[in-house]
This record gives structure tokens, C-alpha cells and sequence, in this order.
């Protein structure tokens, strides 16, 4: 009787296997489905320019400038300013997936015009002119 159970046990850690790998080619499957119907939307996301009301957790907000300035594959590459209520500025680089923690990126933020984002961006480099002037 050990025998059979023991057949038995590895019939069924052979079935186990089969569907494991059956489940990896499905889920390769849906993912490459999921990237031919995202890349086209990733597209329409170049050269759009954002504003996110930002904080460091407390009620102190500013606004975080986001610009999508090209897309390779699923990733946005995006540049980024802020200037935080503790005085801090800020302009980096940040790349972002076009699904972001299961939501389409900025999904929470306001869509602005790009002539905002400049007016915004040349105001900030304007105030670390006068700031470098001042030293």
C-alpha cells in the first residue's frame, strides 16, 4: 500500500508541475498581451506636463512639476521640480512604469499645459538666480 501511495504522491507532484509551467506560460502570455495594448498608451503620455500636490506628511503642501519628456517601452522618463514648504528645491530625473502600483501613472494629479510647467520651472530658476545674487 506504501507503494501505491507513494506513486500516487508523485503523480500528483508531477500534475502540480505541469500546471505550475502551464500557469508560467499563461501568465508570459497575459503579460505580453498587456504591453501590446499599454505601449500605445504610454505614447500618449510624451511631452504631457503635470502638477501633484505634495507634502512630507504633515499639512505643509506644494506642488511637484512633472513633465514626460520621452517613453522607452512601458517607462516614462520624466523630469521633476519642486520647491518643498521647508525651502528645498528640487529638479530630477524619475522614470516611472505605465502601470504604477496597479493604476495608470498620475492618475492623481492635475494635467496642466506645457506654457504652466515653463512659467512654473523659469519662476523657480528665476528665484535661484536672485538667491545666488544675494550670497
Amino acid at each position: 500500500m506504501a507503494a501505491k501511495k507513494d506513486k500516487l504522491t508523485i503523480a500528483i507532484e508531477e500534475q502540480q508541475e505541469i500546471v505550475s509551467r502551464e500557469n508560467t506560460k499563461l501568465l508570459v502570455l497575459v503579460d505580453q498581451k498587456e504591453k501590446k495594448e499599454l505601449i500605445p498608451l504610454a505614447k500618449t503620455y510624451c511631452n504631457k506636463c503635470f502638477k501633484f500636490r505634495n507634502s512630507s506628511g504633515g499639512p505643509d503642501r506644494w506642488w511637484l512639476y512633472i513633465r514626460v519628456i520621452k517613453i522607452r517601452g512601458m517607462t516614462l522618463h520624466c523630469i521633476t521640480f519642486q520647491k518643498t514648504c521647508y525651502g528645498q528645491i528640487e529638479f530630477n530625473t524619475w522614470k516611472n512604469t505605465i502601470i504604477w502600483k496597479n493604476r495608470l501613472p498620475f492618475s492623481d494629479y492635475t494635467e496642466i499645459t506645457k506654457e504652466e510647467f515653463e512659467e512654473a520651472r523659469k519662476k523657480l530658476l528665476q528665484e535661484i538666480k536672485t538667491l545666488g545674487k544675494n550670497l
